[in-house]
């Protein structure tokens, strides 16, 4: 790109702010949308939206569905498809949460905000991660 995305055209993805666990938990059986490299959407459920490995690499992981409906829309992942995104659409908005490492999860976005903002910052051009406001949700411990 050679100029800005014009904002009436195309909205940026928002990420979950640090405190996102006071109103999603883990975010288990939530539903996601997921894309793949044929560019088609496939439904999923979260498992973990930071979920630390014994290694303690942090990934985002994903089950395929329990609900009736949403697996009707879920087709799975395949080798081929990492790097392509995963969203949860909270309040009309996209929040992205990993794009694929694995079958099964990518590393977290939401985990490594900080070092992403780092790296776009030394990259120049002054853009920085937008996090989604949670405050007009009922916090889980209310």
């Amino acid at each position: 790109l050679d100029s800005d995305v014009p904002t009436n055209q195309i909205a940026f993805a928002h990420v979950l702010p640090d405190n996102y666990t006071n109103y999603l938990s883990r975010g288990t059986r939530l539903p996601a949308l997921a894309l793949n490299q044929f560019h088609k959407a496939t439904v999923c459920d979260i498992m973990d939206i930071s979920w630390r490995k014994p290694n303690g690499r942090i990934y985002t992981q994903i089950h395929w569905p329990i609900d009736i409906t949403r697996k009707e829309f879920y087709t799975g992942l395949e080798g081929g498809d990492s790097g392509y995104p995963l969203f949860v659409f909270l309040s009309g908005k996209t929040v992205l949460l990993t794009v694929w490492s694995s079958a099964y999860f990518g590393t977290s976005v939401t985990a490594f905000k900080e070092d992403i903002n780092e790296m776009m910052t030394a990259l120049g051009g002054g853009y920085q991660l937008t996090e989604i406001n949670l405050s007009e949700f009922r916090a889980l411990d209310e």
